[in-house]
């Protein structure tokens, strides 16, 4: 495979590992919290495994236009001033265009961002207990703060089970031969910007950029 390509073993690993822990089946109603890297790659997997409907979450509208032309087939932009109750209300009632009574039974909270714990902006961690099924599981992946506040109550109310994800363990074989082959559908469209070497502050910049429409910014050394 191309270079370029063989980049990605590393974050799509990531995300193989995320589906693994939730055990997403064929079938299962997913939504997926934040459409940066590790939520773009989780919805490359998760496609992958048979899951359905896929919805996405982002407060950018660039990010969830990829999540769709990468194959999600739902997406609700977030106002930053929604608090979670809000945002599940949303969520839930897109699901209800696919089938009535369709709740997400497993949720990738991708984010990890302070404001979401403390019920303040875009509030992805009060997300999935208001959104999810009673007994659904939230899978928490983007890391924040060491200390920070969960809806303590509401994850109690409806018996979800909160799982972690550190990193993943036997995936690169795995990762490897799915990739050779062209598998998973759009995940060579992350590589959305390329620099050269002597360019590399500039890329950094770009890939630090929450505006500037990047996902995933590669640096090439030509010689």
């Amino acid at each position: 495979m191309p270079f370029s390509t063989a980049t990605l073993v590393e974050p799509i690993s990531v995300a193989l590992g995320v589906i693994q822990r939730a055990n997403v089946v064929f079938g299962q109603p997913v939504l997926i919290c934040g459409a940066g890297p590790i939520g773009l790659n989780a919805l490359a997997i998760a496609r992958a495994a048979g899951a359905y409907p896929i919805l996405v979450t982002d407060i950018a509208q660039h990010k969830l236009d990829r999540a769709r032309e990468m194959g999600a087939d739902l997406a609700v932009c977030c106002d930053v001033g929604w608090d979670g109750k809000e945002i599940g209300r949303r969520v839930r009632d897109a699901f209800e265009t696919v089938e009535l009574g369709l709740q997400p039974e497993v949720a990738l909270e991708c984010t990890g961002a302070q404001a979401s714990f403390y019920g303040a902006g875009y509030d992805a961690v009060e997300t999935p207990p208001a959104a999810l099924r009673a007994g659904g599981v939230l899978m928490e992946i983007g890391n924040g703060h060491n200390e920070q506040m969960i809806p303590f109550q509401s994850l109690s109310m409806r018996e979800i089970d909160v799982r972690f994800l550190f990193r993943y363990v036997n995936t690169w074989p795995l990762v490897i031969r799915v990739l050779s082959v062209g598998k998973l559908q759009g995940v060579e469209g992350m590589i959305t910007h390329t620099f050269k070497l002597e360019d590399a502050v500039a890329a950094f910049e770009m890939a630090a950029d929450a505006s500037s429409g990047a996902v995933k910014v590669q640096i090439v050394d030509d010689e």
